[in-house]
């Protein structure tokens, strides 16, 4: 039903679209992102990276999530955040952001194309954090109509309107520390070439 939603208001399938050419030493495309400092030293390919936009915060660990994503187009139509390197030595490499391990991989599938947006990323943790937040500001809105607006708007509790507007500033609160929690945020990535070797 999400999925229907998004695509019904146009939602963009492209979270960010990258590809280096490693061999030339330059940034090819940059969708969405902007890349800097880029260096190709000691067979360590190595830049940084500001996204505008944040991949959907799925747990594919959650057999259901995982089930339900298999069942769908959703990651293709919505969550696409590619990282294409082109120009690589034959071999396996391993690929780091923020000094944290995302995975291995070959040169042939990096220079087709990876999708970052499904691996354990520092974005997909700061999605997950965004998305955390939405749900306790929904929570809250929603405890302080049920709870409090509703059932006392007949018959008021003599601090009812105090009480609201207290709530009404936790909410605040709550979304000014979501919009914070969504900002871009500069990430570190490293490539190396792992010493297993691509049979």
């Amino acid at each position: 039903m999400a999925e229907a939603l998004l695509k019904a208001w146009n939602a963009p399938a492209v979270v960010t679209d990258v590809e280096i050419d490693a061999a030339g030493g330059h940034v090819s495309r940059a969708d969405n992102s902007t890349l800097t400092d880029l260096k190709n030293e000691n067979g360590r390919l190595s830049w940084r990276q500001v996204d505008n936009a944040l991949p959907l915060p799925i747990n594919l660990q959650e057999k259901e999530v995982a089930l339900a994503a298999r069942s769908s187009d959703l990651i293709q139509a919505l969550d696409q955040e590619t990282l294409k390197v082109r120009g690589l030595a034959a071999g396996r490499y391993g690929l780091k952001i923020d000094g944290e391990d995302v995975g291995a991989f070959s040169s042939d599938e990096l220079a087709a194309g990876i999708n970052l947006a499904i691996l354990p990323t520092p974005m997909l943790k700061q999605a997950k954090e965004v998305h955390d937040l939405t749900v306790e500001h929904n929570d809250l809105h929603s405890a302080r109509w049920h709870n409090l607006q509703v059932p006392f708007q007949t018959d008021p509790l003599p601090h009812l309107e105090e009480g609201l507007q207290m709530m009404d500033t936790l909410e605040t609160e709550i979304v000014q520390r979501q919009h914070a929690a969504a900002q871009p945020k500069p990430h570190h990535y490293e490539l190396f070439q792992s010493a297993i070797k691509v049979q």
